[in-house]
């Protein structure tokens, strides 16, 4: 037998009211509000920890800037929050950040036919008394020239060719970019 248009009609309406379909409206909707405030607090606490990162403070003092924060009533919830997470965190922010030099860096302008030009900078620097090489990167991005730090690295040899294979390093196998070497010629 066809089913009717109208028919349909009534059997959604008399299903809406129902109370089967409104407790599976109720619990859809805590679900959402479930899984945005575990967002939000991944959010919070991500911000936390990359706050950390950036004022160079220890791992152990994020738990008291969650919970300072958990005070003022920010949601940043009660779980998996100790100075464990932050090492996890600041892996995932580097290789996030890596990708993103990555894509910058090889993506090709569409009017030059060619991925942007960067310079490369390098300066000695000298950590726990062991000598090292910083490394960062000259861009241009939307018409600003913009200052990005990449790395510093331990340097084996002092001179010009034991420098100059840390830079190679830097930009090509991985520490922390790997950008293919054609891509230096012509930048």
């Amino acid at each position: 037998t066809p089913r009717y248009l109208s028919n349909v009609k009534a059997s959604l309406i008399s299903h809406l009211g129902t109370k089967m379909h409104l407790e599976a409206k109720r619990l859809a909707a805590r679900e959402h509000r479930m899984v945005s405030e575990r967002k939000s607090c991944g959010i919070n606490v991500g911000k936390e920890v990359l706050s950390n990162i950036l004022e160079h403070s220890s791992d152990r003092a994020i738990e008291r800037r969650i919970a300072l924060e958990k005070a003022k009533g920010t949601n940043m919830g009660t779980k998996n929050h100790s100075r464990l997470i932050v090492p996890k965190l600041r892996s995932s922010m580097h290789a996030v950040l890596s990708q993103s030099f990555l894509l910058l860096l090889t993506t090709v302008d569409p009017v030059t036919m060619r991925p942007p030009p960067f310079t490369i900078m390098a300066d000695k620097a000298t950590i726990r008394r062991e000598t090292g090489q910083m490394h960062g990167l000259i861009v241009m991005i939307a018409g600003v020239l913009v200052a990005i730090f990449l790395s510093t690295l331990r340097c084996a040899a002092i001179d010009g060719d034991g420098l100059a294979e840390v830079i190679i390093d830097c930009l090509c196998r991985g520490s922390p970019l790997s950008l293919d070497k054609s891509i230096l010629i012509h930048s």
